[in-house]
């Protein structure tokens, strides 16, 4: 996989009469370019320039993790409503 950098764009729209920003991740200039075009194509690009690097962060799926933390909470369930019956239960 190509390094992704972040690019701000400054464009004007043909019936605005300001500038505007946007930032696009891209690999390169001409990517950053054609995506931006795709999305806004009647704007014209006044400059484009590279900013920094992008990078992913990945998170750990840990699966035994939430399944434990689901098994957990449910008997905790259990433990409460069976207290809630012994104490609030009926008192001859």
């Amino acid at each position: 996989m190509a390094q992704e950098y972040y690019f701000q764009i400054i464009s004007k729209l043909p019936q605005a009469s300001h500038n505007s920003v946007t930032r696009i991740t891209a690999t390169g200039i001409l990517d950053a370019k054609n995506k931006f075009k795709a999305l806004q194509p009647t704007a014209k690009i006044i400059s484009c320039v590279k900013q920094g690097e992008y990078h992913r962060v990945k998170m750990p799926q840990n699966e035994s993790s939430s399944i434990g933390g689901t098994l957990l909470t449910g008997l905790l369930a259990v433990a409460g409503t069976a207290l809630a019956a012994k104490f609030l239960g009926d008192k001859k």
